[in-house]
């Protein structure tokens, strides 16, 4: 079921009912909030005319429609979008379009993106490709200028908490709803993470609360626990910086050390290197 996004998902309709379906789209907004749910939809409305269609579609087998998306490394592979491309020149066999998901996008690099340039401009008229990202300003300003974007707004918390009751998910009772809340960041993918990862969170709270004042003996201990979630940092820093922002405790200096240690990692620079940069610099700000 999708939550929100009624004004995209009326457009996208309208587009439909019209027959005036661009050949090129983007899908912009922050990660986890249903864009991907939108586009499958609007595939599947135009891909499939009776049930036999549709339950082709949801079972990943209709000939005329291909998601793309990153491997277990988070990349796209440039010959993944090459193969992508000579796909699309073949025309379609069961409807009259050929739909393309790439999801992630920007997991592209610039080979891919470039790779898929010309293609993405001019493609036959019968195909339609949708980017999907939650970082628009990381894809390459020419493929920007030749996709039709469509924006994704934020999920308001009373949206999330419709999606809660809808699925039946039990929110964790030991943490107060706000702070789940700001956890959850608008995001439905967040919400299975928050729950998985609420004693790391409860633990993290107790480092936040006295980020700026911490010891020696404190960093260390602090230190240790990053290291025992090493394999799930980027979710612990993504829950440290919300929590410093909640807290009031997070001065937009703090903010920027964490967010700097967060793209070291994505960048592969030494996790120990990286996270005794953090704390070195979290240090400096206690002592000031």
């Amino acid at each position: 079921m999708i939550i929100g996004h009624k004004n995209v998902i009326a457009k996208l309709k309208k587009v439909i009912e019209n027959n005036q379906v661009a050949h090129a789209y983007i899908f912009s907004g922050r990660e986890g909030i249903g864009k991907k749910m939108v586009a499958m939809d609007f595939a599947c409305n135009l891909l499939c005319d009776n049930e036999a269609d549709k339950k082709m579609f949801l079972a990943g087998s209709h000939p005329d429609f291909k998601l793309i998306k990153p491997n277990e490394k988070g990349l796209i592979p440039v010959d993944d979008v090459r193969g992508m491309i000579e796909n699309i020149h073949i025309k379609p066999i069961k409807s009259n379009y050929k739909i393309y998901i790439v999801d992630d996008a920007d997991c592209m690099n610039a080979s891919g993106q470039n790779s898929l340039l010309k293609t993405f401009e001019e493609p036959p008229e019968y195909a339609a490709i949708i980017l999907i990202t939650a970082k628009y300003n990381s894809l390459l300003t020419t493929i920007k200028s030749r996709g039709q974007l469509v924006e994704f707004s934020d999920l308001s918390n009373t949206e999330i908490k419709e999606y809660i009751i809808n699925n039946n998910i039990k929110l964790p009772t030991d943490v107060d709803e706000k702070t789940l809340y700001t956890l959850i960041n608008c995001s439905i993918t967040k919400i299975s993470n928050v729950i998985a990862d609420i004693e790391t969170i409860k633990e993290l709270q107790k480092y936040v609360s006295n980020i700026t004042k911490m010891k020696i003996i404190e960093i260390n201990n602090f230190a240790n626990f990053l290291i025992k979630n090493k394999n799930n940092i980027q979710n612990v820093l993504d829950y440290l910086e919300l929590l410093l922002y909640n807290n009031n405790s997070g001065t937009s200096t703090l903010l920027e050390y964490v967010e700097e240690a967060k793209s070291n990692i994505k960048r592969n620079i030494n996790f120990e290197i990286a996270i005794d940069n953090l704390l070195m610099k979290i240090k400096e700000a206690s002592n000031a």
